[in-house]
Order: C-alpha cells, then sequence, then structure tokens
C-alpha cells in the first residue's frame, strides 16, 4: 500500500524528492525514467525492490549512479540489523563493503579472501578491487 511505499522511499532518501513532483507520489514519469536524474532512478528502482520486505535482497554495481551521501544513507539502511532481508551486494564500493557482516573477494571464480571488512582492508586484494576515491578506502589503506 501507499504507506509502505512512502516509508521505502523514506528510507533511500527518495521521499523529498517526490514530494516535489507535481502530483507527488501519483506523478507519471517517461518510460525509462528519461525525465529524471539517473541517481533518482536508481532510488526508485530500489525503492521498488524493497518495498514488499523480501527476505532476499540481491544487487550488483547499484551504487554507481549515487553521491557519496546517498551510497552511506542507503548503505545503512540496507544493512539495518533490524530489517527482514540478507543483503547479497556485487559491488566494489567500500561504502557498501564497511558496512557488511562479510566480504568476499573472487578471482576467476574462486574466493581469494573473505572475511570483515576490517580484515579485507589489509589483503593485498583490496586495492585491486575497491575503488579507491572513497574516503574510507582512503583512510583504510
Amino acid at each position: 500500500d501507499l504507506q509502505d511505499v512512502v516509508r521505502a522511499a523514506e528510507g533511500v532518501g527518495l521521499a523529498s524528492y517526490i514530494q516535489g513532483l507535481p502530483e507527488g507520489y501519483r506523478t507519471q514519469l517517461l518510460p525509462g525514467g528519461r525525465n529524471i536524474p539517473g541517481s533518482i532512478r536508481a532510488k526508485i528502482i530500489l525503492t521498488r525492490g524493497i518495498v514488499s520486505s523480501p527476505r532476499l535482497l540481491a544487487m550488483e554495481e547499484f551504487f554507481s549512479n549515487l553521491e557519496p551521501f546517498d551510497r552511506e544513507r542507503i548503505a545503512d539502511y540496507l544493512t539495518d540489523k533490524n530489517k527482514n532481508w540478507t543483503l547479497v551486494a556485487v559491488s566494489d564500493d567500500p561504502i557498501l563493503a564497511a558496512r557488511c557482516d562479510r566480504v568476499v573477494i573472487m578471482d576467476h571464480g574462486k574466493i581469494v579472501e573473505q572475511g570483515p571488512y576490517e580484515k579485507i582492508c589489509q589483503s593485498p586484494h583490496f586495492a585491486r578491487i575497491f575503488k579507491s576515491n572513497s574516503p574510507i578506502a582512503d583512510t583504510a589503506l
């Protein structure tokens, strides 16, 4: 229902944008979201994915269109221990990885490193996988 949509939109930082639209949550968008920024499209996709509180949430390179503030907010929301889902994410974003219970680094289909983020930061594979333009990555190296 609409309350679930509003709650999910608030969780990913989309609610204020929607409230600013001419018809709020009833505003119709162009196919493919051509009339909105890429970061908003990404948040809408995520909102649609979490609105029903799935048991498993699988994501791949979701954070690439988002600003660091949005990445932090959404990573906090997705990894909140009070959420009922299990998050499996394929990402080279250290902001998300730092909030995960377990990080797995694979090379050609084989696990080469796994453990908590703090341990992975010390791995020789870390710099090869994670983006170094993040403040978290810079301080962890």
